[in-house]
């Protein structure tokens, strides 16, 4: 499937709070003897960390994707972090961690689907291989 198309990658987010967190993701794409065969990442950052933005900032999109192309490939390894950039204060215990989506798509069709658990207060890192083919 993935061997000559190539695949788009996308992160998003139903938590109302999504644009408390910044988001980098790496991505090698690897052939069948897990050769790497291409690169492709993405850099969401919607404040430095550290602000304790009380709120969004202005004009920024209440519905966030983030998304890049990857190289036609056997497999992908993606390390992705999100960042907290503003913490809301509150008790540790009553925050509820949030689902990141990761969708990878060869065309229009998708061929991985994941949920991914983020921690409110620490955010997270995630190292994922996907076989794509």
């Amino acid at each position: 499937m993935g061997k000559k198309e190539g695949f788009r990658v996308e992160m998003s987010s139903k938590f109302e709070e999504f644009w408390r967190y910044n988001l980098l993701v790496t991505c090698g794409c690897f052939d069948e003897n897990d050769n790497r065969v291409g690169f492709a990442s993405a850099d969401d950052e919607v404040a430095p960390v550290g602000s304790n933005l009380e709120r969004c900032p202005e004009g920024y999109p209440a519905k966030r994707v983030v998304g890049f192309d990857a190289d036609a490939c056997h497999h992908l390894v993606m390390f992705i972090y999100v960042i907290p950039n503003s913490i809301r204060l509150g008790a540790i215990g009553d925050e509820q961690a949030f689902n990141l989506d990761l969708r990878v798509l060869c065309g229009e069709q998708v061929v991985t689907y994941r949920k991914l658990e983020v921690n409110r207060w620490a955010g997270a890192t995630f190292e994922l291989r996907i076989d794509v083919e």
